[in-house]
């Protein structure tokens, strides 16, 4: 290799990779690649370092590599002399021809059985790529190869989930699980195809009541969409008190944690169920409320620190109506910033008839 450093892309079905993008279909994927990728590729030096040997199962290893360069070169023959190939459902290939020119090679796995262990190794071998793209195929679950045991040297540097926005509510309505897997661990969501009308706030906080540290985009046909969020609150935020009604739970405390700076020093009231993890001290509790993220058995506790005099007295697990002024601080449960409530009351309240947050 001279200057250009190779770059590895295994097309497994859809975007997963550098390692780790993920996304629901093969045209998004090229558009991703063509901004996410080149910034990747800027911005990590190294995401996979070389194998210079080869351990116990060499001979798996080695016929592996066998095998993939016969494929290579059965591709090469079908693609030689094209630039763009659709397919049945009208996709668009990679250009092969932009993609020498950047030293980098394409692996196709088809089946999901055939991405093994000693698959990727063979791969490393032959290509010794410093960098590897990914696009894995929606429908395998991103929690089988997140688990599974990858060549020296390799790491997953950073997952990016795109989809389709005219298809997430069939997504979501059919295969929830699936998908919840698949955005789980994610960096980024990148919603595109979205147009006017869309429920885009409510798809956002669907998002992150699974992976609250997930970077959300929105895209329509021309780009980036970045006023999708001066909706009105279902809630009178400059009210000397903010009165958080307990349908708008969902919709306030992700609001809250996107743009703390709306709530920094107001007065907050809500009603919650008490968590006291181990070690916050005597004078925290977390109240807060429960979100499914893919179903009843798969759920999630969404709450802030919240400091009272009166702490020591609530018990875990009751249920408390707090009023509390907003703050944002640096918190070790939150391994950063975050909000932090400091209640001037914290009284025991009837417990709610649905504890579950909603986010419509």
């Amino acid at each position: 290799m001279d200057v250009l450093k190779k770059v590895g892309m295994f097309a497994a079905g859809t975007l997963f990779g550098t390692a780790g993008i993920k996304v629901l279909t093969s045209k998004d994927a090229k558009k991703v690649y063509a901004n996410c990728t080149a910034a990747v590729l800027r911005a990590k030096d190294c995401v996979m370092d070389t194998v210079t040997a080869v351990q116990e199962n060499a001979e798996d290893i080695y016929s592996e590599a066998q095998q993939i360069n016969e494929e290579r070169a059965a591709e090469e023959d079908i693609f030689e002399d094209e630039d763009v190939v659709e397919d049945e459902e009208g996709e668009e290939e990679y250009d092969m021809d932009k993609l020498k020119l950047t030293n980098t090679v394409i692996e196709v796995i088809e089946d999901e059985e055939d991405l093994t262990p000693q698959r990727l190794a063979a791969m490393d071998i032959i290509h010794q790529p410093e960098r590897v793209v990914i696009e894995y195929n929606g429908m395998w679950l991103v929690s089988k190869f997140e688990q599974m045991e990858l060549p020296d040297g390799w790491g997953i540097e950073q997952e990016i989930t795109c989809v389709d926005a005219t298809t997430y509510q069939v997504y979501m309505a059919n295969m929830k699980s699936l998908f919840m897997d698949m955005v789980r661990n994610t960096d980024m969501v990148v919603f595109n195809r979205c147009k006017e009308g869309d429920p885009l706030p409510a798809y956002r906080r669907g998002i992150k009541v699974a992976n609250q540290s997930a970077e959300v985009i929105f895209e329509d046909e021309e780009g980036e969409m970045d006023d999708i969020f001066q909706d009105e609150m279902p809630f009178d935020i400059d009210a000397p008190v903010i009165e958080i009604q307990p349908e708008d739970y969902g919709i306030w405390f992700v609001d809250a944690m996107d743009n703390p700076e709306k709530y920094v020093g107001k007065t907050v009231r809500f009603k919650g169920r008490v968590m006291k993890p181990r070690g916050m001290g005597s004078k925290f509790f977390v109240p807060g409320r429960v979100a499914m993220t893919c179903c009843a058995d798969d759920t999630t506790f969404l709450g802030y620190v919240c400091r009272s005099d009166n702490a020591s007295h609530i018990k875990e697990g009751s249920w408390v109506e707090v009023t509390a002024k907003v703050a944002f601080e640096n918190r070790t449960e939150y391994q950063g910033e975050g909000i932090v409530l400091y209640a001037s009351d914290a009284k025991e309240c009837e417990p709610l008839k649905d504890e579950m947050v909603y986010f419509n």
